[in-house]
């Protein structure tokens, strides 16, 4: 008597997965369709609301949604905050940065479809520019400029309110894995005229940072993602650091600037700081060492500032 066919608990036989695959691709093909009907439809209710104040209100009540349903982001949220702040700061104060975090990032997403000039509100009553003279003093040495900075505020704006002023920026982005996030994504940035830098593959990425910044033109980096690099320290803790703004740096001699876009209630003030300057190792590994730890500290002191709008849920750490 032929042995029946084993059956793992939840999956079926590899000949019954075969045999319902087309009608599997067929349910695959129609939830990623509903998802992208609804996202575009989610865009368009979201660029209909008339204010900020509007954006704000329905952002963090997704947030805060999302705080009790998501239940793998908030506990990783957590586990970061624990392992950052230890016994620095009690549960509770844990737990409201978490909350607070969740509406700021509700608020975030929604912020990405919306512009507050189509609605006849003027860009410098939603978005208020600090230290934009340290843009122009780098741009006129002539290098391009690099910017460093960091998954705080909403640094989806970033780039897009620095175009509106005349700047020409590119963002190095790793696009979102779901299709329809990552189609959206797209369509909003070509909406908002923000040309960007697709990565991977990352030598491309490098070929496109140095075509552009050899143009006189502005790169956005965000630094602070888990990647393959050096082992520094960040926020108190070894973590793999991307290298990337150090090597262009010393190849191009473009200009390393710290930028920021800071939530203030329902508006953002976007802080320019003065071009890092270092003090050369002897080699070129050391160097590379010491400008990507110099970074990595100014992220630092900046999120311990306003640890409510950092984006404690990414594995940072790999927890």
């Amino acid at each position: 008597m032929a042995r029946a066919p084993y059956r793992l608990r939840g999956f079926a036989p590899f000949a019954e997965v075969e045999r319902n695959k087309p009608i599997n691709d067929l349910i695959g093909e129609m939830l990623s369709l509903l998802s992208k009907g609804l996202l575009k439809l989610a865009i368009k209710l979201i660029q209909a609301l008339p204010s900020p104040i509007a954006i704000c209100a329905v952002g963090r009540a997704i947030g805060i949604i999302a705080y009790y349903i998501v239940h793998r982001w908030r506990v990783r949220a957590l586990q970061n905050l624990n392992l950052v702040f230890g016994d620095k700061l009690s549960i509770q104060r844990k737990l409201e940065i978490a909350k607070k975090n969740f509406k700021h990032l509700g608020c975030l997403v929604c912020e990405m479809g919306w512009d507050s000039v189509r609605h006849g509100i003027p860009l410098h009553s939603w978005v208020r520019f600090h230290g934009l003279k340290h843009i122009d003093e780098a741009l006129s040495i002539g290098n391009g400029v690099i910017i460093v900075t960091a998954h705080l505020g909403n640094w989806a704006l970033l780039c897009r309110v620095l175009r509106q002023i005349g700047y020409k920026v590119h963002p190095v982005i790793r696009m979102p894995s779901n299709e329809a996030a990552r189609e959206a994504l797209i369509m909003l940035m070509r909406q908002y005229d923000v040309s960007w830098i697709p990565t991977p593959p990352n030598t491309e990425a490098v070929k496109n940072c140095l075509r552009l910044l050899r143009r006189g033109e502005i790169v956005c980096l965000l630094v602070d993602r888990r990647a393959g690099g050096l082992m520094l320290d960040f926020l108190g803790l070894p973590a793999l650091t991307a290298v990337g703004a150090a090597t262009l740096h010393i190849r191009t001699g473009a200009p390393l600037l710290p930028v920021f876009i800071l939530r203030s209630g329902y508006r953002h003030d976007v802080f320019v700081l003065p071009k890092m300057k270092f003090e050369f190792a002897g080699d070129y590994e050391s160097t590379v060492r010491l400008i990507t730890q110099a970074i990595n500290d100014l992220l630092s002191e900046w999120i311990l500032r306003y640890p409510e709008q950092w984006l404690w849920i990414h594995r940072r750490w790999r927890l």
